[in-house]
C-alpha cells in the first residue's frame, strides 16, 4: 500500500473516494503527516507497519476531517507526540501535545502558513510550500512531478512559494 514518492517519503493511500484519494504521508525521519478518515485507519496503520518506520510525531496539516479522522487510533496505537496548527479545533478525545504556527521547527521540517499545506523539508535548499521537495516554484509542481499538486489543483487553487 504505501508507495516510495521520493527518497524516504511515502504516500500511504489508506481509500479513494469519487473526489480524490484519501491519504498521509510518511517521512524516514519519523513524521507522518496527516492521518485520514476515522474508517480508514486500519489501512492507515497497515501501511505505515509495512515502511518498518517509527512513526515518533504526527502532523496535522489543517482540521478537516479526511486528515483529523485517525486522530485517536494513531495516538491509542503508536503514541507519536502530536502537533497541530494553532487556531486548528480538532473533534477529538485525545489534546494535541504541541500547536503550531508559521515558521516554527517540527522534526526535519519547518512550517509555513500556507492554505495548502502546512510543513515543508528543511533537506532542500529552497521553501516549497507544497511540497517538501527540491522543487522551486509552483511552475515546476506537475501533477506528474509532484502529488501534492495533483491535491491542490483538485480543490481548484495552485500553491505558490
Amino acid at each position: 500500500m504505501p508507495t516510495e514518492l521520493l527518497p524516504s517519503v511515502y504516500d500511504i493511500t489508506c481509500t479513494e473516494t469519487e473526489t480524490g484519494r484519501i491519504r498521509a504521508f510518511l517521512f524516514d525521519d519519523g513524521t507522518l503527516v496527516d492521518c485520514g478518515l476515522p474508517d480508514t485507519t486500519d489501512a492507515l496503520l497497515e501501511g505505515i507497519a509495512q515502511t518498518d518506520i517509527t512513526v515518533d510525531r504526527l502532523v496535522i496539516t489543517h482540521a478537516d476531517r479526511d486528515h483529523v479522522g485517525g486522530f485517536d487510533t494513531v495516538i491509542q496505537e503508536l503514541s507519536p507526540e502530536t502537533y497541530v496548527p494553532v487556531g486548528a479545533e480538532l473533534d477529538t478525545e485525545y489534546n494535541s501535545d504541541h500547536r503550531y504556527a508559521d515558521g516554527e521547527e517540527i522534526g526535519s521540517f519547518e512550517t509555513v502558513n500556507h492554505p495548502a499545506t502546512a510543513i515543508t523539508s528543511k533537506r532542500s535548499s529552497t521553501r516549497c510550500a507544497a511540497w517538501p521537495c527540491s522543487r522551486t516554484s509552483s511552475r515546476e509542481r506537475t501533477s506528474a512531478a509532484c502529488p501534492m499538486a495533483t491535491s491542490t489543483s483538485r480543490r481548484g487553487s495552485t500553491p505558490t512559494t
